[in-house]
């Protein structure tokens, strides 16, 4: 239970951080639940999509030498945004830019936010 609530606070910060500093994403909702709802529903795809899409792209992923994952984690990245938008607390990507600088600055803000709260709970 510790480790499924350290990864969901992650990923609300790593949000929170991508609607603040990433120009074309914007949210649907601007609520605190909006965050919180978006980065449950990120880290559900992460946990349950993203293993399999990376399965499927195994081949890409070792093709280009790790960069495919970055493909990956674009997709991941929309598909969240797609499916909070359908519930009503998601956020529009503007092209595949805003996408695949989105998914990135998660990933970026994740490393060390997941090295505190690890440390915070330990």
């Amino acid at each position: 239970m510790r480790a499924f609530l350290t990864r969901w606070a992650v990923n609300v910060v790593a949000i929170w951080v991508v609607f603040q500093f990433v120009p074309g994403v914007t949210f649907v909702a601007t609520s605190l639940d909006a965050i919180l709802v978006n980065g449950l529903i990120l880290g559900l795809v992460n946990s349950i999509v993203r293993p399999l899409l990376k399965l499927v792209t195994f081949p890409l992923i070792i093709a280009t030498l790790g960069l495919g994952t970055l493909i990956v984690n674009t997709c991941m990245f929309v598909l969240a945004g797609w499916l909070g938008s359908y519930l009503g607390y998601g956020f529009n990507v503007d092209g595949f830019v805003a996408a695949f600088v989105g998914a990135l600055a998660v990933s970026i803000v994740s490393i060390p936010t997941n090295f505190v709260f690890r440390l915070a709970f330990k």
